[in-house]
Order: C-alpha cells, then sequence, then structure tokens
C-alpha cells in the first residue's frame, strides 16, 4: 500500500498538546522542501532549486510562570520517540553568560536523553544567545507536524523556523527574514550538531508555492522564484530508508569537500573563485586541479599539512579517511547538473519541446549517479525507485530523477510531464513497494513558505480546545 505524503487539507489540531487551559498562544508555521537540484552543494556555494511543500510544521507557544522551557509533540508524521515531551529549566538558555545557551543546552538534552528536541529548543537558545529574546520566566511549545520525519524533506528546518517564528511573536520580537532562517541553522549546527547547509532554512522562510526558490548559497542570495512550466510536476517517493543529516557519511563528504577546496586554494590563491568550488569553472577544475587532488587522505594527515579547512559546522577526525576529489569533483560537477536543469526547462517552456524536459530529467539522474558515485551517498532502495523511473521513461510522463538532501535514504524527486504524472508516480510507488516491502509515501503539492502569512493568536478555552483570536504582524 503506498500513503499520501500530504494532509487531505492544511488544519491545525483540535488541541494543542501540552498546552494550558486558559491562556493565549501564538502560532508559527513554515513547510518542508522538496530538494529538486543542488542538495548537498549548498555549501559549496551552488544554486540550488527548492520547492516548498504542502507539508508544514505548527508550533504554538505560550508563556507560563514555571520556570522551564517544555517541548510537547505530535501530528500525524512526527517520528516514533520514547517519549513526547521534554522540558528544561529556563536557566539552561537564560542564564551567564548567554552565549553558552546553545552549548548548556546541548549538553542538557544529552542527559535528560531528548537529543530529538535540539530541533525546537534549539532556536530558543540561539535567539537568547543572539540577545534576541527578553527574559524568559517559563515557556511551553506545542508542535504539530505533517512534515514525514527522516524522509529527506526538511522536517527539521521547518520545525526550527516554526519555532522561531511563534517565540518571536510570542514577545513582540521582529528581525530580518534571511537573519531569521540564519539563526534556525545556528540552532541545528550548534545544538543538534547537524552539518547542514542553509538551503532548507530559507525555503522554509522565503518559498512561494509552485515556485523553485532559486538560492545560491553564497551564503544566501535569493535569485528569485522560478514558476514550474504548464504541465511539468516535480513530486517526491518517499523510500522508507530514514536519512539523518547528522549521519557520520554526510559529515565525511563535507568535510572532505572543504579539504579539497583548502588544497586547491592553497595551489593558486584565486581559486576557487571566492572560496567556493561551484565558482570553478568544470574544465579549469579538470585541467589543473582534479589530479593534483588526493584520491584519499586521513584526517591527521589534512591537519598536519594544512590545518583546519575553515568549515566551523564539523570537525574533522584524525584517524578518518576522506575521498578528497571524488567529494570535490561532485561539489564542482553539480553547479553544471543545475545549469543544464534550468536551461532545459527554459528551452521547454520556450518551444514546447519535450526534449528541454528531457534534459532536465538527465540532468536530474547525472546529480543522482554522482551522490552515489562520488560520494557514497545513496542507498539500494533509493537506487531502485530512479531505475524504476528511468525504465518507465518517457512514455509514462517520467522524465528523471535523484534522491533529495542529504542523501543516505529518504525522498527521490521525480520529474514529470503530462496529466497523468500523479498516476505514473504513483505506478512506481507501487511497484518499489511490492519489491522492498517497504511502505513506500508520496508526496505532492506545494505552499508558500513562513514569512507569506502572519504569525496568529489564539486562546486555549477551559476545556483545552482552540479558539483563534487573530493575525499578527
Amino acid at each position: 500500500m503506498v500513503r499520501q505524503d500530504h494532509p487531505a487539507a492544511r488544519a491545525w489540531p483540535e488541541r494543542w498538546h501540552g498546552l494550558l487551559a486558559g491562556r493565549s498562544a501564538t502560532v508559527g508555521r513554515a513547510p518542508g522542501r522538496l530538494d529538486v537540484m543542488g542538495g548537498i552543494a549548498d555549501y559549496s556555494g551552488a544554486t540550488v532549486l527548492q520547492l516548498p511543500l504542502r507539508n508544514s510544521v505548527y508550533v504554538a507557544a505560550q508563556r507560563t510562570d514555571e520556570g522551564r522551557i517544555s517541548v510537547f509533540t505530535g501530528g500525524p508524521w512526527v517520528p516514533h520517540l520514547s517519549t513526547t515531551s521534554a522540558s528544561v529549566a529556563t536557566t539552561v538558555v537564560t542564564g551567564a553568560p548567554v552565549a553558552d545557551a546553545p552549548r548548556r543546552l546541548r549538553r542538557q538534552l544529552l542527559d535528560i536523553d531528548a537529543h530529538w528536541a535540539a530541533y525546537v529548543l534549539g532556536p530558543v537558545a540561539v535567539a537568547c544567545a543572539a540577545g534576541i529574546l527578553p527574559a524568559i520566566e517559563g515557556l511551553r511549545l506545542s508542535v504539530w507536524s505533517e512534515v514525514p520525519a527522516g524522509a529527506g524533506v526538511s522536517s527539521s528546518a521547518a520545525l526550527e523556523v516554526a519555532t522561531l517564528r511563534a517565540v518571536l511573536g510570542l514577545y513582540d520580537r521582529e528581525i530580518d527574514s534571511l537573519y531569521l532562517a540564519r539563526l534556525a541553522q545556528q540552532a541545528e549546527h550548534q545544538v543538534a550538531l547537524a552539518p547542514c547547509g542553509i538551503m532548507d532554512q530559507v525555503t522554509a522562510v522565503f518559498g512561494r508555492k509552485e515556485h523553485l526558490l532559486m538560492l545560491r548559497c553564497q551564503p544566501a542570495d535569493i535569485l528569485g522564484h522560478r514558476r514550474l512550466p504548464d504541465g511539468v510536476a516535480v513530486l517526491g517517493i518517499n523510500s522508507g530508508v530514514t536519512h539523518h543529516v547528522a549521519g557520520k557519511q554526510y559529515g565525511r563528504v563535507r568535510i572532505a569537500t572543504f579539504m579539497g577546496r583548502k588544497m586547491i586554494a592553497s595551489m593558486d590563491g584565486s581559486d576557487p573563485p571566492g572560496g567556493y568550488l561551484c565558482n570553478l569553472d568544470l574544465d579549469r577544475f579538470t585541467e589543473r586541479y582534479a589530479s593534483r587532488l588526493p584520491d584519499k587522505m586521513t584526517g591527521a594527515d589534512f591537519l598536519d599539512r594544512f590545518g583546519a579547512t575553515g568549515d566551523d559546522a564539523t570537525t574533522i577526525d584524525p584517524d578518518d579517511v576522506y575521498h578528497v576529489r571524488a567529494c570535490t569533483t561532485h561539489a564542482v560537477c553539480e553547479q553544471v547538473n543545475i545549469r543544464r536543469f534550468l536551461d532545459g526547462l527554459e528551452r521547454y517552456e520556450r518551444t514546447g519541446d519535450p526534449q528541454g524536459v528531457r534534459q532536465a530529467g538527465k540532468a536530474m539522474l547525472a546529480s543522482h549517479d554522482s551522490y552515489d558515485t562520488r560520494c557514497g551517498l545513496g542507498t539500494p532502495e533509493t537506487d531502485m525507485i530512479v531505475q524504476l523511473v528511468e525504465a518507465a521513461g518517457m512514455p509514462a510522463g517520467l522524465y528523471g530523477a535523484k534522491i533529495t538532501g542529504g542523501g543516505a535514504g529518504g525522498t527521490v524527486a521525480v520529474l514529470a510531464l503530462g496529466e497523468n504524472a500523479h498516476a505514473s508516480v504513483q505506478a512506481i510507488a507501487e511497484a518499489y513497494s511490492r519489491r522492498t516491502h517497504n511502505q513506500a509515501g508520496i508526496i505532492a503539492g506545494s505552499d508558500h513558505g513562513a514569512i507569506s502569512e502572519p504569525v496568529r493568536h489564539i486562546l486555549i478555552d477551559a476545556e483545552g480546545e482552540t479558539r483563534e483570536q487573530g493575525p499578527s504582524a
């Protein structure tokens, strides 16, 4: 059986788990995202293409005088947890020195075996460390999630952004929207210890319904929103294999890529341009640098010869072995794939020739292959989905597919054309489920990012039910 990984209609819960009756609260929302192109090249400065999803996370924030900050989880796609709530003393995030709030929170969550709460409480800690929030006497946060966790569609960034929106609204604080995305990323780096790029958080904040967000990650330059051409759709198939951005292989790939950047800079101080590998021309990389990069290098050897990589989101393991050349090559080649994808869509929109969509699909397939062969971030299950899409091909209206986000499981994005797109993707998901006995899920539909709508104010009545009081800017 194939499930639909999106709700029939966007709706709040009738009851917010953990909120106190007779008190008001604020609600922030943020969507998940489908990584159409770019993925792990974001931290190398790529221009990534991201589709905000209909699946959203809602976080309600309520002041208390309990002296604690507590989080309660609920919703159809909250993962299986040993406990659905967690609580820490307010002094963990408000105590002196305030700049140490993320570190103190991280230690406390490990002590109480609630690392999962880092994605909700972490944003509160980084906001306190940044001096944005006033003294907190007590805070309850209630989560309602429609974004599949562990599916590679950025449930973590949606949680972080929705939390910041709700808490900032609760305390009547306004900050720049791009700064909000950066705070969310800092929470993931400093508290969750997940070395993500910034594309997920920016999409959760700025995404536009049925448009690809075009983001040049240098560090976060929004180039615009590109509407998908008429008849073209991008859908996701959730493999059912859990993906972890904090997983060891993702970290290895990121470290190896930054090693390559540091080595190239040591060969020629003018490269890579602006410090970003994705600015390096592929021919120049191939002719001047590729053969001079080591196939493999231990962390200890790199540290002895080059020192730190310059990436503050990762730490080199001296005993680990890093595939420098392959991972660096992926970053440079991925920018080429992204340009070919966009050129293909433009060709189709201009001429109506489906060969343009085929060109875009081939770019996706090349990206997926590089995830596998260069980065080791594929899985047999996601490979099978891509192979099934390739086999069905143009007669089924399917033109390309690739693993999303950090890879190593999660969701495959599928490029389709024509009115039968959803039915064709459904057939692929069913075939995959029969072969693997995994319950595949289809992710379809799009919605706007967080800043497209105001933070909402609600009242929890004496029976614990929700009554909306109106929007707040």
